[in-house]
């Protein structure tokens, strides 16, 4: 004869599968917390290296324009492209009034313009600087 009721020992198969659905569910709520994880290092990758190509170019940027001031100063106009970004650098006359009667002669506007596209979205930055030479 049997020792233990019926009773007990279904009530035993059925908690070892109440464990298993336990187990399961801990399983799939750690999967989803490890997708998630992963999601956010990704978009954290993509951040820094977004933040890293646009200090590069700010720098070239800065870079070009204080080349362009150095030598004397004459009209210009050039484009190149560097690891996809377009720079164009351009130096040429301003004329400042002084007031409505007078120009200023001998002031340059030196500018370096970047054009590159991040993503599908294009993106543009300029700097540029106003020179007295006479």
């Amino acid at each position: 004869m049997n020792a233990i009721p019926s009773e007990c020992r279904t009530g035993a198969v059925n908690r070892r599968a109440f464990t298993l659905l336990e187990t399961l569910i801990a399983l799939a709520v750690f999967a989803l917390s490890v997708m998630g994880l992963l999601f956010a290092m990704e978009v954290s990758v993509d951040a820094s290296r977004a933040v890293q190509r646009e200090r590069a170019i700010r720098q070239e940027l800065e870079n070009r324009l204080a080349r362009l001031a150095l030598p004397e100063l004459r009209e210009f106009s050039d484009k190149q492209e560097v690891n996809g970004v377009a720079y164009r650098e351009e130096i040429r006359r301003e004329q400042i009034k002084a007031d409505q009667l007078s120009v200023i002669p001998g002031f340059w506007r030196i500018a370096v313009k970047a054009e590159w596209k991040e993503g599908r979205e294009p993106k543009t930055w300029e700097l540029s600087h106003l020179v007295w030479n006479p």
